[in-house]
């Protein structure tokens, strides 16, 4: 029994390993900027919405006030199966409304239709962006789009910062997943030439890219699989630091909850359609390797949990034969875990709030709180990929937060100042 535990010990430790050197490495090497280019692509910024009529106002809003020629981009609102106000709320903010035609029942059914009928727009644009309507959107975002479009990239990842970091310590460890995931984990593989995977919101997405490939998902994850599509494509999709978006995160554990089993099922999901043929061209291509290693941490999850289990069958079994020693061992090998579950999740905050200058009094509330959050993302993982896919649940957004009061300071992130001078 005890080589079964450490020989899946180490297939663990071994994955754990890799993704470890990518952000050891990826941290060490530097990031070449994408270049500053004027202002020049046509932008369709899609918005799709369902009972978003508290929220989607001010991300309307915070793209109009975007620091590029309003005369290059446009904004669409796609409101689907809405009970609410969504439509007018948009039309008011000043934004345009496209309905879906045919009946749609996913975010990536509404993205298909819409991508479907503004590639045949006579206004003839160069990139579409993707945001969610809880969101908001840094001034210097479309100019950033901009500048990877001329650079010659077709798709890339924006940075998704979090509207309201202080809300509960739900929204607090969530938005420090988000922060650990720009830093120490888009931003390595970009400076190692790799492709920062898609993460829901602030999305570009080249014309040439939708003309070449179209835009075709059916999981409860598209970001991830249109990851994956991109790989299988030979595209590489950008790391753009410098066009920021700012996403309301779950207040509540049960909306937190719901959101982890989902994107577990999801994960699921693509790892059973994209899996093997990432792993075919795996040999030949680093992007597809490390695409079906991210994939494939669902399985590596599941098979931790054998040592886990194996473990307290042989601690069951020496209390049944010695209850004092069992019993003590038992007691401290749950506290060891323990421990180090909370010591490791204080360290993880403090590590990433601290490289991405946003730690303050709030995060000592996350500090205290994100082992917990740490362990309960293990249940919502065995959920997510035991039972059959769940169907999508509405997580209400209610912030009303402005860009002046979001990057998690309290300030706006400001334009470079080359920008700012050429605008």
């Amino acid at each position: 029994m005890l080589w079964i535990i450490w020989s899946i010990s180490l297939l663990g430790l071994i994955y754990c390993a890799y993704h470890a050197y990518i952000i050891l490495r990826g941290s060490l090497t530097k990031l070449d900027p994408i270049p500053y280019a004027r202002p020049e692509k046509r932008l369709a910024v899609v918005i799709p919405a369902r009972n978003e009529a508290r929220v989607v106002g001010g991300l309307v809003s915070s793209l109009k006030r975007q620091h590029y020629p309003k005369a290059l981009y446009d904004i669409y609102v796609v409101p689907n199966n809405c009970t609410d106000d969504t439509e007018a709320a948009a039309r008011k903010a000043g934004a345009r409304i496209l309905h879906c035609q045919s009946p749609v029942h996913s975010k990536g059914e509404v993205l298909s239709a819409t991508f479907e009928r503004l590639l045949k727009a006579p206004e003839k644009y160069d990139g579409f962006i993707i945001f969610d309507a809880d969101n908001v959107a840094d001034r210097g975002f479309l100019q950033a789009a901009n500048n990877a479009l001329c650079a010659g990239y077709q798709v890339g990842q924006a940075y998704r910062d979090s509207k309201n970091p202080n809300d509960s310590w739900v929204a607090g460890c969530t938005s420090v997943f988000f922060w650990f995931m720009n830093r120490l984990f888009n931003q390595p593989r970009a400076a190692l030439g790799l492709s920062s995977p898609l993460n829901g919101t602030g999305i570009l997405i080249g014309a040439q890219m939708l003309r070449q490939h179209g835009y075709r998902t059916f999981a409860l994850t598209e970001d991830l699989e249109f990851t994956a599509q991109c790989a299988l494509a030979g595209v590489k999709i950008a790391w753009m630091p410098e066009a920021i978006t700012y996403d309301e995160q779950p207040i509540k554990f049960k909306d937190s909850w719901t959101q982890r089993r989902r994107w577990a099922a999801g994960t699921r999901q693509c790892l059973v359609k994209y899996g093997l043929p990432l792993y075919k061209k795996a040999g030949k291509s680093r992007i597809c390797l490390d695409v079906a290693l991210h994939f494939s941490g669902v399985v590596v999850q599941m098979l931790s949990l054998i040592p886990g289990i194996l473990t307290a069958v042989l601690l069951g079994m020496e209390i049944a034969a010695d209850p004092m020693r069992g019993l003590g061992h038992a007691l401290a090998a749950l506290v060891l875990w323990v421990c180090g579950c909370v010591l490791g999740g204080m360290a993880l905050v403090l590590l990433v709030c601290l490289l991405e200058k946003k730690f303050c009094r709030e995060r000592l509330v996350d500090m205290a709180a994100m082992g917990w959050y740490l362990l309960t993302w293990l249940p919502a993982n065995i959920v997510g990929n035991l039972l059959p896919a769940p169907k999508w649940k509405e997580i209400p957004h209610v912030s009303q937060a402005d860009i002046s009061q979001c990057d998690g300071s309290g300030r706006e992130m400001p334009l470079r100042q080359k920008e700012t001078e050429t605008l």
